[in-house]
């Protein structure tokens, strides 16, 4: 049987100590380390996802501007349409030639959050972020003990781990791995990643652990589900067979309580294998 495993943004920056910070996000790191030099030998494949961020992001505050000369202040800010465009916006990009781009994507997101509430998930509004997991900086690297562990995979099967960078399109947020908030049309690697998906579909089973439940690990499990399904229940609930969530192998940002209820119910939903990692695989 081949297992596989993905892990959702191992980053320093996500644990604590880092730029954006999950509570537990360390621990987590940490069991998922000691799981895979448990189980190593039996896991077939190991897929590592990279926030991978420019200065200048759609999320990050120096990408707006408000009439002041004020960029937003992170994690406290969320943007909808009424914000940005028409007689109460109070936000615009702090780059002019950006400005119409920047209002867009906004106002496509209303379709992405359309699609997460017909699967009874929470809306995610357009939220500002601190500065995080910036190319070249230590904030993007994987954590340390997770890194540790990953090498003895390597050195045990003498192939890498597969590593999938996401984020570097500075007009999208890319909490999933498999696509883009709202997709550039100009740059692909904002698309549905069908290489990727094909990829982990081939395999009998996948765990899932990473950082932060609520956000890249929620939206990429239920990507991964409707990207195959494509609206068919019945396929959806086959491909969940496969799946075990590792419930200590994660962390939450936590400030939306109803992200993460909300997830919970959709895996309830399709009776998705819940397990932990000290656990998994004996």
């Amino acid at each position: 049987m081949k297992v596989g495993l993905i892990v959702i943004d191992p980053q320093v920056d996500f644990c604590e100590g880092g730029k954006l910070a999950v509570t537990g996000g360390n621990d987590a790191l940490d069991r998922v380390a000691d799981m895979i030099k448990r189980v190593k030998k039996d896991l077939f494949s190991i897929d590592i996802t990279l926030d991978a961020h420019h200065r200048h992001h759609i999320g990050h505050p120096r990408m707006w501007i408000n009439a002041q000369g004020k960029n937003p202040d992170p994690f406290i800010t969320q943007m909808k349409e009424s914000d940005i465009i028409g007689p109460t916006a109070i936000w615009r990009a702090s780059n002019p030639a950006w400005q119409s781009r920047q209002q867009k994507y906004i106002k496509d997101l209303a379709v992405r959050n359309n699609e997460r509430e017909k699967l009874g998930l929470e809306r995610i509004e357009h939220t500002i972020w601190t500065e995080h997991c910036l190319i070249g900086t230590d904030g993007m690297s994987i954590q340390a003990n997770l890194y540790k562990a990953l090498c003895e995979w390597e050195d045990l099967k003498n192939r890498p781990i597969n590593k999938t960078t996401k984020g570097s399109n500075i007009f999208a947020e890319h909490f999933s791995v498999f696509k883009a908030e709202v997709p550039d049309a100009s740059d692909p690697s904002t698309d549905v990643n069908m290489f990727l998906i094909n990829s982990l579909n081939n395999l009998d089973e996948l765990a899932w652990a990473g950082l932060a439940e609520d956000y890249c690990l929620m939206n990429s499990f239920v990507d991964f589900i409707l990207q195959i399904s494509q609206g068919d229940d019945a396929i959806a609930q086959q491909i969940a067979k496969k799946m075990v969530f590792l419930s200590d192998g994660t962390a939450a940002v936590g400030a939306v309580p109803e992200l993460k209820k909300k997830f919970h119910s959709f895996l309830a939903k399709y009776n998705v294998k819940i397990d932990t990692t000290d656990n998994y695989l004996k």
